[in-house]
């Protein structure tokens, strides 16, 4: 479990990842869902497609704008 959202993200982002580079090879949703299991990624298929709504990629960009400004 992330303990902040950066953390959280990161961890979206490598599912959001894998996917790509599984579902390009043909694999089910299902599939990839267990494999992430086997890489110590233990989600449900509702929330995989939770993650995939994310846009994770923009949010940890505005994540590093905003800590570059308050820092």
């Amino acid at each position: 479990m992330a303990y902040n959202r950066e953390n959280f993200l990161k961890n979206v982002l490598l599912v959001q990842e894998y996917y790509t580079e599984q579902n390009g090879k043909g694999v089910p949703n299902t599939r990839i869902v267990e494999d992430l299991k086997g890489k110590n990624i233990h989600i449900s298929l509702a929330t995989f497609y939770n993650y995939l709504a994310i846009p994770a990629r923009k949010q940890l960009k505005e994540l590093a704008a905003k800590k570059k400004t308050n820092v």
